[in-house]
């Protein structure tokens, strides 16, 4: 069994982009590990709320902290997720502030709805 899990041509594009994105869309062959693919469907899952590493990490039970919180470094630079600069909350309300990681297709929406523009 592959450890890669590919990622749909539909999935990186628009309906809306013009025909050159989705040849683009279409040409690239994006795939991340099986262990980032766990990741991202959690952070997915979270929805408009997201969540903090240390949140992610507790709803991933089995391994160390550390097999999973650099996971969504990795899957912000693919382009598939975002936090935005000064987005910060306290798990469960303790301990110290993380950042707030939310899947890419819901960065227009929050940027709508909360008028924030400062995308990592």
């Amino acid at each position: 069994m592959s450890d890669l899990l590919d990622f749909e041509a539909y999935k990186l594009r628009r309906n809306s982009d013009p025909d050159t994105s989705h040849e683009a869309a279409e040409s690239l062959e994006l795939t991340i590990t099986k262990l980032q693919g766990d990741v991202f469907k959690v952070i997915e899952k979270a929805g408009m709320k997201g969540l903090t590493i240390k949140e992610l990490c507790s709803l991933l039970p089995g391994t160390s902290g550390g097999t999973y919180s650099s996971r969504p470094n990795e899957l912000i630079k693919a382009k598939l997720c975002f936090h935005v600069v000064g987005d910060k909350r306290k798990a469960g309300g303790k301990g110290r502030a993380g950042n707030v990681i939310r899947a890419s297709k819901y960065k227009k929406k929050f940027r709508e709805e909360d008028g924030l523009y400062y995308f990592k």
